[in-house]
């Protein structure tokens, strides 16, 4: 409360604000991009094909604040895409956010990209710029994760077999 109330009056709040903020979520971004795979190759979270999200840990929180923190990093990435000229290239990093909030194994987060993902996308083809290139982008992105869906079914299911195992009783609380 005491920071909101030294800096509401501080703050102009205008396209260059807002560009700040998201390249600063886009910051972030990059940085747990940059964890979340440290951690893969140094936690050995995945053995023998399965991800054990329990080795997922980070020193300042769990597998839930991660997928919390790629979450909010999205709509960000989204609003860049439509603002500039070659927006695109952060479509390919909303992409890539959306990659690191499923990889993070949080079932919160991954809910919550059903929910803002979607949204962000239909925002984008209908206010940002370039709607034929995202467009094009979410097709062939769409496309591309069906086929490999149906490709590597089975071991996509091996994969996530600790995040689905979970489901089916709230890690104990259902």
């Amino acid at each position: 409360l005491v920071i909101f109330a030294v800096m509401k009056d501080n703050v102009v709040v205008n396209k260059d604000t807002v560009t700040s903020f998201a390249v600063g979520f886009m910051a972030l971004a990059a940085l747990l991009t940059v964890e979340l795979i440290t951690t893969y190759v140094t936690q050995e979270a995945i053995v023998e094909g399965i991800i054990y999200r329990n080795k997922l840990f980070f020193g300042w929180g769990t597998y839930n604040y991660f997928g919390m923190l790629a979450l909010i990093c999205l709509p960000a990435a989204f609003y860049l895409a439509g603002n500039y000229k070659h927006g695109y290239l952060f479509f390919f990093a909303a992409i890539a956010i959306t990659a690191v909030a499923v990889m993070s194994m949080s079932r919160q987060a991954i809910l919550g990209l059903f929910l803002i993902f979607p949204a962000c996308l239909v925002f984008l083809l209908v206010k940002g710029k370039n709607k034929l290139i995202n467009g094009i982008i979410a097709g062939v992105a769409a496309l591309a994760l069906v086929i490999c869906a149906l490709i590597w079914l089975d071991e996509t299911i091996v994969l996530f077999s600790d995040l689905l195992k979970s489901l089916e009783t709230g890690s104990g609380r259902i």
